[in-house]
């Protein structure tokens, strides 16, 4: 029996992910909630990334991505927030056209494990991009990556809808100014 929610925060490099599930896990821990984030992986990858990624840099990431989720649970937390998900590599190798029978599979295993959220927040970035050395800083790359989010989830939600997945994460789409301003309060988050 599953005693855990898993909320998975997603979309482009510097919208905001990062600061909004650390936020979030604040105000859970605040009323008491035994939560943990599943920090997102880039930064430690071996492979490059960004607009320089690799077909490995997308095997590499899904399985840390999984491992790292798979591993908050089994420490039993009630609250597991995901800053990025199993489907964030397969848009980046999108983006970047890979063509390889492997990550055809991934695809199709990251899709099933998006089922297994609890809800979804697609972040959608309205603000400059956080020069940090570590995100590409070109604002293309930024909005070719943002709408293949969006184009992901527009079609996410409809194929769940159409095959009656009745336990589909609920997928709430913000901006990354509503995030900054958005007051915290367990209506608005579940």
């Amino acid at each position: 029996m599953k005693n855990y929610k898993k909320i998975a925060i997603i979309g482009s490099h510097s919208a905001g992910k990062s600061t909004f599930a650390l936020r979030l896990a604040y105000h859970l821990k605040a009323a008491g909630e035994n939560v943990d984030v599943v920090q997102e992986r880039v930064r430690y990858s071996p492979f490059k990334f960004n607009d320089e990624s690799t077909v490995e840099t997308a095997y590499w990431l899904y399985h840390q991505q999984i491992c790292r989720e798979l591993e908050a649970i089994a420490r039993g937390f009630n609250f597991v927030i995901c800053d990025r998900a199993s489907i964030d590599c397969i848009i980046y190798a999108r983006y970047h056209e890979f063509e390889s029978n492997m990550l055809y599979k991934l695809e199709a295993a990251a899709d099933e494990w998006m089922l297994t959220y609890d809800k979804i927040f697609l972040i959608r970035p309205d603000t400059p991009i956080a020069l940090d050395g570590v995100r590409s800083p070109v604002a293309e790359f930024r909005n070719k990556i943002d709408e293949m989010f969006k184009e992901y989830f527009d079609k996410f939600k409809l194929t769940n809808k159409l095959n009656n997945q009745f336990s589909t994460p609920k997928v709430v789409e913000v901006t990354t100014s509503e995030i900054i301003n958005k007051e915290f309060d367990y209506g608005w988050i579940f």
